[in-house]
Formats: structure tokens, C-alpha cells, sequence
């Protein structure tokens, strides 16, 4: 609908006729939201959507109106004014945040196997973190808390399905993790010393990411002061660097 240029396209079809009026909304209000949202062009052609813009921006705009097109045609929501679900809800923090400072790293926290959790919805989860590309994530396997709410729900994951489920998500969070700690290799970050590490002569502090930063000096009044650390080596939880002369306090 916009007439701007752009770089790249890619073309969604929606088998379902029916759904197209709710997923474009009264007089297509919600594709208009998406584009300015999105900053890309949407064109409609039958049952086909062309969407046009950088190559992140048209697959992320796939991913929403794939996923609000599946829930229309699971009957989750009858009306659409663009009401996006948590999934999309998340996206459009994470865009917001990254055009204030692309530097932004996103951390959460996710329960696998609540009860009433279908395939559907952990393949949204899966979706969610693969779009989103966590810095960190805890992830646990939901078990019942006594005198809780959800305790007394009758449909309860099987506790095979948790694991397998579970597991899936904590590679793709660890691969993550691991790629995110892995480019800060031969950089440089400013650290806050917390305290004294196992080792003689060792501290551990934290990065502006929150990430665990190992180093070692011969200074014994370090902690609570900030130093600058040239990171040598990245490991799943934690880095590892050289401290550089100019500490400041």
C-alpha cells in the first residue's frame, strides 16, 4: 500500500478466503498498521500478500501475519483490530527497543509445559525465541506448586513431552548465548567489579549485558570500582579478559 522502493519482496498466500476480512481488517486499517509498524510496503493479490522492505523487516511481517492468520483459522480470536497476541506483543517491544539502540540485548525467562499447552502454542514459543535471538534465557520445566491455581487444571502436559519439549528450547537458547557471548572476542567492555573470583588474584563482574566477565590483576581494591576488560575468550555463561591499564573508579 505504501509506494515507497524497496530493496527486497516476498510473497505469503492464505488458502482460507473466508479469514482474509479479519486478518486485513475494515477498509485494510490493520495492514496499514503493519506497514507503518514494520516500515515496509503490503500488497494484496487475491489470497496472496506481497510484502516489500529490508530483507528482517518483510520476514518478520511474514512471521505476524502468518501467525495471526493461524489463529483466526484455529477460532483462538473472532475479531482483529491488529490485537496481537503476547508473540506479537514481544516483537513489537523488541522492534521499538532496537530503534532506540541497536546495541539492545533481550533477556526472559520461560515455563515449558504449562498446563494446557498445545504443539501449537510451544511452536509459538519456538518462533518467538528464534525471532527475538535471546542474550540469556532460564527456562524450566513447569512443575506443580502446591495451593496454586494451576495446580488443580485438568490438562496437564505429559512430563515426556515437557522434557522433549524443554530441551528443544534450551539448545536453541544455548546456541544463542553462546553466538551473542562468542562476538565480544577480541573487544573491548566496561565491567563493575562485584567480587573476588576462586582463583589468587581473580575478580568476576559484569558486563553493561549482564554477562559474567573473569580477570585477574594485581590492584586488591577493585570491587565496586569499573575497569575496562579486552575480552580473550567468550564460554557459554561467562568471558574472559585481559584488564587495561586505565582502570576507572
Amino acid at each position: 500500500m505504501n509506494n515507497q522502493s524497496y530493496k527486497e519482496e516476498i510473497t505469503i498466500e492464505f488458502p482460507n478466503n473466508s479469514l482474509l476480512a479479519l486478518l486485513i481488517g475494515q477498509h485494510s486499517i490493520n495492514i496499514v498498521k503493519l506497514e507503518k509498524l514494520l516500515n515496509v510496503s503490503i500488497n494484496q493479490f487475491g489470497n496472496q500478500f506481497k510484502i516489500s522492505g529490508d530483507n528482517k523487516d518483510i520476514n518478520l511481517g511474514k512471521t505476524i501475519l502468518t501467525n495471526i492468520y493461524n489463529k483466526l483459522s484455529n477460532q483462538e480470536i473472532e475479531d482483529l483490530n491488529l490485537n496481537f497476541s503476547y508473540f506479537e506483543t514481544e516483537l513489537r517491544m523488541f522492534e521499538r527497543k532496537k530503534k532506540v539502540n541497536s546495541n539492545v540485548a533481550i533477556s526472559g525467562d520461560f515455563i515449558i509445559g504449562f498446563p494446557g499447552e498445545m504443539n501449537k502454542d510451544h511452536q509459538a514459543t519456538i518462533d518467538l525465541i528464534s525471532e527475538i535471538k535471546y542474550s540469556q534465557a532460564y527456562s524450566f520445566k513447569y512443575s506443580i506448586r502446591p495451593g496454586t491455581p494451576a495446580g488443580a487444571f485438568y490438562d496437564h502436559v505429559d512430563e515426556k513431552i515437557k522434557n522433549s519439549r524443554l530441551q528443544e528450547v534450551q539448545e536453541i537458547l544455548r546456541a544463542q548465548q553462546m553466538k551473542f557471548n562468542n562476538k565480544f572476542v577480541n573487544s573491548t567492555l566496561k565491567v563493575l567489579v562485584l567480587r573476588n573470583g576462586k582463583k589468587e588474584g581473580q575478580y568476576l563482574g559484569r558486563s553493561p549485558y549482564n554477562q559474567s566477565i573473569y580477570f585477574s590483576s594485581e590492584h586488591r581494591d577493585l570491587i565496586g570500582s569499573t575497569v575496562d576488560i579486552d575480552i580473550t575468550e567468550s564460554f557459554q555463561n561467562s568471558l574472559t579478559g585481559i584488564i587495561k591499564q586505565n582502570k576507572s573508579i
